[in-house]
């Protein structure tokens, strides 16, 4: 019985020292697009670890990766859907590593401080409240413009209603956690 309790120390001390050696888990990074009048429009957070040494994260890199963004619609048209939902009673959607269609993060740019973050998610299962089905996109993967943000809601018999935004003058801010 001794033997057993002594390898399984031994075991957890290889273990603890051997994720110091290398790094733990990777990196944590967290990021929010913060529209011009200071509204953080998405949040979220990685991690990962650059595994093949060419100065970039990707998506096959990628551990972990949660994306937020409230669903924005123009509230003055009219529609169904609309007599059941106010802006504030939206539902919200996290989009995580399912969702993710593409990610690039460059570290030599993240530490000059320059942009560094692309990444474009895509609502895999709709979230569906009181019978409407309601998805979003978001598109960071070109640096000269702004983000582009895509609602959508329907409730699978009539046409899907859209609403589209790009985030002309916002600012992308990634930490390192």
């Amino acid at each position: 019985m001794r033997y057993g309790e002594a390898a399984l120390a031994l075991l957890g001390l290889t273990t603890f020292f051997f994720l110091l050696a290398c790094g733990g888990n990777g990196n944590h990074y967290e990021f929010k697009i913060v529209e011009s009048d200071g509204t953080a429009a998405v949040s979220g957070s990685f991690t990962g670890t650059d595994l093949n040494d060419d100065g970039v994260i990707t998506k096959e890199e990628l551990e972990f990766f949660q994306e937020e963004a409230p669903l924005h619609f123009v509230f003055s048209q009219a529609a169904d859907w609309k007599k059941v939902f106010t802006p504030e009673s939206l539902p919200a959607i996290v989009h995580g590593l399912n969702d993710l269609q593409a990610f690039r993060f460059e570290l030599e740019a993240f530490a000059k401080k320059e942009p560094s973050l692309e990444f474009k998610t895509n609502t895999k299962e709709t979230i569906e409240a009181s019978g409407y089905h309601f998805w979003r996109k978001v598109d960071l993967s070109d640096k000269t413009s702004g983000p582009t943000l895509v609602n959508g809601v329907g409730d699978g018999t009539q046409g899907l209603e859209l609403s589209m935004r790009t985030l002309e003058n916002a600012s992308v801010k990634v930490t390192r956690k």
